[in-house]
């Protein structure tokens, strides 16, 4: 929100390392938008890229993320 990760969850079926969710926030901070969801998805070369940005509206969340912790979250970044 606003350029800063509220939540990072790892989607994928691979036995590959997680990125470092937060090297994105540089690029997340000259997003235009308030709030938005970015999807990142490894390359055959091994390399993270952004494959898609978007206003987070039918996004949903993984299980592994409480949905009260996050919402707390965005009650408190205004504050």
């Amino acid at each position: 929100m606003r350029g800063r990760l509220l939540a990072a969850e790892s989607s994928h079926d691979f036995d590959v390392d997680v990125p470092d969710f937060s090297a994105f926030e540089a690029l997340a901070r000259r997003i235009d938008a308030r709030f938005f969801t970015l999807d990142v998805a490894m390359l055959e070369e091994g390399r993270w890229a952004v494959v898609e940005v978007n206003d987070g509206g039918v996004s949903g969340l993984p299980a592994s993320i409480d949905p009260r912790e996050l919402f707390a979250t965005l009650l408190g970044v205004d504050r």
